[in-house]
């Protein structure tokens, strides 16, 4: 397997910061410790799924970004009229998401994602 592009492991970057603001935001003023723990774990293992080079992965970070994305506009508004700390964490947190998307769509990532497949 050849080594990780940087677009790849940027992209990583992008989402692990994400899901930490993410979880640490449903755990703590959501009140939603186990929602938090179980959105680490589902995501963090597709994080870690695609860094391993599983094309499944980044496709499913990608299309979970978006439906994501549609749920959250409604929750940015109502944040911004509550606290706008969580607003702007919530904005940070979607805008490294769709960096993230962004990087791993690009075509070094493709065909990265395209040698990496794992013998079987």
């Amino acid at each position: 397997m050849t080594s990780r592009p940087r677009v790849v492991t940027a992209a990583l970057w992008c989402f692990t910061v994400a899901l930490i603001i993410g979880s640490a935001m449903l755990a703590v003023p959501w009140h939603e410790p186990d929602l938090g723990v179980i959105t680490l774990l589902v995501i963090g293992s597709l994080v870690l799924a695609a860094a391993q080079g599983l094309n499944w992965a980044r496709w499913t970070l990608t299309v979970l970004t978006i439906v994501a994305l549609g749920a959250t506009w409604p929750v940015l508004s109502f944040q911004m009229s509550y606290r706008m700390d969580m607003a702007a964490a919530t904005a940070v947190q979607i805008v490294l998401e769709l960096v993230g998307c962004y990087l791993l769509l690009r075509p070094a990532s493709t065909a990265w994602y395209r040698r990496a497949r794992p013998a079987g």
